[in-house]
């Protein structure tokens, strides 16, 4: 009596390693996706988290301040009153990728301190009729060719008169 020797046929072994290829396309096409995501989710949280920091500083001088004007040779220029009642006339520039504040007392003192550098994004900063000072920074970022996906996160602020 002869023995059927079982095993599997080679179109059976060749079906199995292309659902195997298949399954694995699909995961490595999912992990990359995820992947990306993260990272996207990241950069949104790290420009949310600097921003905010920027505009929050930003924002608190503004409401320390009596005036708000917006020259041409500056991005801010604000008009505060020191505990001793002096004058505190406090600048915001834009120097190369870095944004500075410059602290000039009655005195003739001058004080300068980088707040940030924005090599990737742009501060706007705008005064409103009513005084109300508009800050805003915006990033602008390409993720593909001819895609521009725009960021923005924006701030209102009014000069309160406060002394420091």
């Amino acid at each position: 009596m002869k023995r059927q020797a079982s095993a599997f046929t080679l179109i059976e072994l060749a079906m199995v390693i292309s659902i195997i290829s298949v399954l694995f396309g699909l995961g490595s096409k999912l992990w990359v996706t995820m992947e990306r995501t993260a990272k996207r989710s990241n950069e949104s949280m790290a420009f949310t988290a600097k921003s905010q920091v920027v505009l929050d500083r930003v924002a608190r001088d503004i409401r320390r301040s009596v005036s708000a004007m917006q020259p041409e040779d500056a991005l801010l220029v604000l008009s505060q009153t020191s505990l001793q009642g002096e004058g505190i006339k406090v600048t915001y520039r834009m120097e190369a990728d870095e944004l500075l504040r410059i602290e000039n007392t009655g005195r003739k003192q001058e004080r300068s301190q980088k707040i940030a550098s924005l090599a990737n994004e742009k501060i706007v900063i705008s005064v409103l009729p009513d005084g109300t000072v508009r800050l805003e920074v915006v990033r602008e970022a390409r993720n593909r060719p001819l895609e521009v996906q725009s960021r923005r996160l924006i701030l209102f602020a009014r000069p309160c008169g406060g002394s420091r």
